[in-house]
């Protein structure tokens, strides 16, 4: 891959950590015991993935991430739409 394509790239995710668009926020999310497990056994895979293909694994994160920014967006506007009529 050439530099140059991983600095925009690397430049994109930053604005868009930046940019106000709205993002789901895990801060008040728990997890039963009974999927803790399951929670730990994905982490682990993950971490494996990372370290076995890299690269990839951030462009899977990515395309997840702006996914989810898809979804936040599509959501957020639904519920100013109804707060306001």
């Amino acid at each position: 891959i050439p530099p140059v394509a991983i600095a925009i790239y690397i430049g994109a995710i930053g604005l868009l950590m930046i940019s106000r668009l709205p993002t789901y926020s895990f801060k008040n999310i728990s997890i039963a015991r009974k999927y803790a497990k399951y929670l730990m056994l994905m982490a682990v895979l993950m971490a494996a993935a990372l370290f076995t293909y890299l690269w990839a694994t951030l462009v899977l994160f990515c395309v997840i991430y702006l996914l989810g920014l898809v979804r936040a967006f599509q959501l957020d506007r639904r519920a100013k739409k109804n707060t306001e009529g």
